[in-house]
C-alpha cells in the first residue's frame, strides 16, 4: 500500500496533476512507468477539447459533452524502489 505523500511523488514525477488517477504496482522485472488512457473534461460533439465551458454555454441548447478521466498510472516493483530509493526521503 502506497501512502498519500509517496503517491502525490509519483504523480509529480509522472505530470499527472488529478488526485484521483489510481496508480496500480504490478510484479516485473523491467523498470517501467506509464499513464495510459485518456484526460478527461468537456469537449464538442466534434471531439474538440473546450477549455472554458462557460463561455460556450447556451440557454437551453449545449454542444458540450463532459468526458471522465480514464488515466491509470501503471509501474513496476523495480521502478517503484528505484524512486524511493532515489528520493528518500520523499516527503517535502
Amino acid at each position: 500500500m502506497l501512502d498519500s505523500r509517496l503517491r502525490r511523488k509519483i504523480r509529480e514525477q509522472l505530470d499527472v496533476t488529478n488526485p484521483q488517477v489510481p496508480i496500480e504496482v504490478e510484479k516485473a522485472q523491467i523498470s517501467k512507468s506509464e499513464v495510459i488512457g485518456e484526460i478527461g473534461g468537456y469537449f464538442t460533439l466534434a471531439g474538440k477539447r473546450i477549455h472554458h465551458p462557460n463561455g460556450y454555454a447556451r440557454k437551453g441548447w449545449s454542444n458540450m459533452r463532459y468526458e471522465t478521466d480514464s488515466r491509470i498510472i501503471r509501474i513496476t516493483t523495480t521502478w517503484l524502489s528505484n524512486f524511493i530509493r532515489e528520493n528518500k526521503p520523499y516527503t517535502t
